[in-house]
């Protein structure tokens, strides 16, 4: 079997990549400001009142899960419409989350990633990439409420939903379990990419036709 490509395959995917670089870049700015920020609002971490919480293995969950988080969607919804729709309600999340990481900068006071265990290496990672800022909302729930949204409002076996609510949930879930958000970031993360998942749809309602996969 041969898999032939369009150029707009090609053109797809660099639209990814170009968003890619231009996401990680605002964020990263963001991030380095936020830290340094007199405004920067810091809390109680949850792990200080609850302990018990901190579960090192599901530093597992959260690291890959915001791969597949991104990944999965894109193979749903290659269609020209569809990946209009993926991009718009990404790109719509992101431009909400960033304006309030500018507007109320929040920072996280993290547990001591040290020790054995891929949860903790895999954390320690995150940790020498990402700063402690950029808290409320939480990417990783915007991220994981996305992708479930953006797959299962296709006709898909119930299985297959049941799959992607679990995973954004467990993603959602491990914000908290490896310290790295407070609680209030994961209400927000889900209400944002509700809402950039239902703007982006209702501005492609606005243009009937005009993506229409080829």
């Amino acid at each position: 079997m041969t898999i032939k490509l369009k150029r707009r395959d090609f053109v797809q995917v660099a639209i990814v990549l170009i968003y890619v670089v231009i996401w990680i870049q605002i964020y990263n700015s963001i991030n380095e400001i936020s830290t340094t920020s007199l405004r920067t609002a810091s809390f109680v971490p949850p792990l200080q009142k609850f302990p018990w919480l901190f579960q090192p293995w599901t530093g597992v969950i959260y690291f890959f899960g915001v791969f597949l988080s991104l990944i999965l969607p894109l193979f749903w919804n290659w269609s020209r419409r569809s990946f209009t729709l993926v991009m718009g309600a990404n790109a719509i999340s992101s431009g909400i989350a960033f304006i309030t990481y500018l507007l109320w900068p929040v920072r996280m006071i993290r547990p001591d990633f040290q020790g054995p265990g891929p949860g903790l290496v895999l954390m320690r990672l995150c940790a020498a990439w990402d700063g402690p800022s950029n808290c409320f909302p939480s990417f990783h729930a915007i991220l994981a409420v996305l992708c479930a949204l953006l797959i299962t409002q296709h006709n898909i076996p119930k299985l297959l939903k049941a799959f992607c609510w679990t995973l954004a949930i467990a993603i959602c879930g491990s914000t908290i379990t490896v310290g790295q958000h407070y609680f209030m970031d994961v209400p927000a993360g889900i209400l944002t990419a509700i809402f950039g998942f239902y703007a982006a749809r209702w501005l492609l309602s606005r243009t009937p036709g005009k993506f229409e996969h080829l």
